[in-house]
């Protein structure tokens, strides 16, 4: 007996929406793997600097007779070989994909492990200070490597955008009041800021305003995909995710989740 065209019908649109799913988090998953990449770039060069310490204090353990100056020095060698193991820990955590089903926990906590994957990056830069702006612990709901690699895709462009003149960035959690019932987490930068022009299509799919001429930057030149999946990823989520700017000091993005239980 054949179906009925109703039946049919749903059953095409089934599949597409499947299809659709499936696209969504393929591309989610190129983009989370390209930000793996970007990570890696960046812990090779820092890495040359911790072995050029490690290497350097050894050497001076090994060259002075005194005890307590060679204590020192082989004590600062281990603490940096430590140091690069926390960044491996992380970043390998995160191109992993830990805790893939959604749990509740802190919007801080959640904040900071997404600053964590790149905090140590920004004492070798010298110029961008990082500023943790924490005010609430608010629970949500949230796929944490979904959500981190959200936050992260921020924190990372809005490193771009001060990448010539310096400056704060800041991560923050509070509470809005013009959205009962969310949480707001804040990734605000004093860099270039976006054109007018520019901020309406922020979001759009394979829109970017990276040219990749900055050949010292290895996150300079986009796919214009990060944003559009962050978004995607905050709807999932329940949330949105919305952009202030002004040219010449800075952008603030910020994601608004509901709170859980609410």
């Amino acid at each position: 007996m054949r179906a009925a065209p109703a039946v049919r019908l749903k059953q095409k649109l089934d599949r597409a929406r499947r299809r659709t799913r499936n696209l969504e988090q393929s591309l989610a998953e190129a983009q989370r793997l390209a930000t793996v990449g970007q990570l890696a770039c960046r812990m090779a060069h820092d890495f040359n600097n911790i072995l050029a310490l490690i290497i350097g204090r050894a050497g001076l353990a090994l060259k002075d007779a005194d005890a307590n100056r060679k204590d020192v020095a082989l004590r600062n060698a281990v603490d940096c070989g430590r140091r690069a193991a926390d960044i491996i820990v992380g970043v390998l955590g995160y191109a992993k994909g830990r805790q893939w089903e959604s749990r509740v926990m802190a919007a801080d906590t959640l904040m900071d492990s997404a600053v964590n994957l790149i905090a140590w990056d920004f004492p070798a830069s010298g110029r961008i200070q990082l500023l943790r702006r924490y005010q609430c612990s608010a629970p949500v709901r949230v796929v944490p490597v979904r959500m981190e690699q959200v936050l992260l895709n921020l924190i990372l462009n809005a490193r771009h955008a001060m990448r010539e003149q310096g400056g704060a960035l800041s991560a923050l959690v509070a509470l809005d009041p013009e959205a009962p019932g969310y949480v707001a987490l804040g990734i605000q930068d004093t860099g270039c800021g976006i054109p007018l022009k520019d901020l309406k299509r922020i979001f759009s799919p394979f829109f970017t305003t990276r040219d990749g001429s900055d050949n010292g930057d290895p996150s300079a030149g986009g796919t214009g995909l990060g944003l559009c999946v962050a978004r995607d990823l905050v709807r999932q989520a329940g949330g949105e995710i919305h952009v202030d700017s002004t040219v010449g000091k800075g952008s603030t993005f910020t994601v608004l989740l509901p709170i859980a239980g609410e």
